[in-house]
């Protein structure tokens, strides 16, 4: 009976794996990866019918190290953020407005209904840009964007005062993070907005989707090292930081790990629902999460959320915090 128990986890952990391993070309550490690595052991034994009790104390053993390990990585999570002192409320969205959107005064009103304090932006099109400058005239005094055809604008609506702005763009000068420091009440937060380089190409090439699927992964893991360049050898400086917007990054990819090795995801902490929010369309629901709000520093996030309707290929994302 513990033979055929065990030959049925390995099954279920190695398709978890192989599916891992097609999807993310390149694949060195993730939850899955180490626990194939054991069942696999545990399988090629038990083929050779020379599985023993000892086998099976050394592989759960090992199991139980991994899990260890996870929960290690666990705690340290969680110790990028810590409570604050004499904090106030704020509530941030971010939201792929989508640069072909049709009905834009769908988008603008669940936004304005949300009522967010800070809204961070990405596909900003310099028709967009015009659209939100007339509607968030009076809500949102300070901004800061960088609007352009297709899918490369960027822009930040906020009602606190932002100052200190600066790009960072990629090898064709277009931006993948926009970077300010934002006043609040007596504290200086640094946010920033971001649109990692999107795998479209490849899910629309399927014959070259590995390669190309992999170019794109080596390009947003290049990218996430800039921006934590810029971040975190400043997180001193700062009472909060916030990384916000379309990372385009799945939870089980490899660089989602590294990512949240130094940042607190705020749907982890405080998500309500399953938190997918890509693609919005008529045909079907969110399938995947692409989008996060994340935090370090004096920071306690209370309600993140998805937001059903706008008319972009993605759903928004609203997080309440205290800061």
């Amino acid at each position: 009976m513990k033979k055929y128990t065990l030959r049925m986890f390995f099954y279920f952990f190695a398709l978890a794996g192989l599916f891992q391993y097609y999807l993310v070309p390149g694949v060195i550490w993730n939850m899955t990866f180490p626990f194939v690595s054991v069942f696999a052991f545990l399988y090629y034994i038990f083929k050779r019918n020379t599985l023993t009790d000892k086998h099976i104390n050394v592989s759960l053993i090992a199991i139980a190290g991994l899990t260890l390990l996870e929960l290690g990585l666990l705690f340290k999570i969680n110790s990028n953020t810590t409570t604050p002192t004499s904090s106030r409320p704020l509530k941030v969205m971010t939201y792929n407005v989508f640069f072909k959107c049709k009905n834009m005064k769908n988008t603008t009103d669940l936004i304005l209904k949300s009522n967010p304090d800070v809204v961070f932006i990405q596909e900003l099109t310099p028709e967009w840009a015009s659209i939100l400058d007339i509607k968030f005239k009076k809500v949102y005094p300070f901004r800061s964007i960088h609007a352009l055809h297709g899918t490369h604008g960027i822009g930040i609506y906020s009602k606190y005062k932002l100052s200190n702005v600066t790009f960072l763009n990629n090898e064709h000068k277009r931006p993948i993070a926009q970077i300010a420091e934002l006043a609040f009440h007596h504290k200086t937060i640094q946010v920033i907005n971001t649109h990692l380089a999107s795998p479209g190409v490849a899910i629309e090439n399927s014959n070259h989707f590995i390669r190309l699927y992999s170019q794109n992964y080596k390009e947003r893991k290049g990218q996430l090292i800039q921006i934590m360049e810029q971040s975190l050898s400043l997180s001193k400086k700062y009472d909060a930081q916030l990384l916000i917007g379309d990372l385009n990054t799945l939870e089980f990819e490899p660089i989602w790990k590294h990512l949240n090795l130094h940042w607190v995801d705020a749907f982890d902490i405080s998500g309500q629902g399953l938190g997918m929010n890509f693609p919005n369309s008529y045909k079907t629901g969110p399938l995947i999460t692409i989008d996060y709000i994340m935090g370090r520093g004096k920071i306690k996030f209370l309600e993140t959320k998805v937001i059903k309707g706008g008319h972009s290929d993605h759903l928004a994302i609203i997080s309440k915090m205290e800061i």
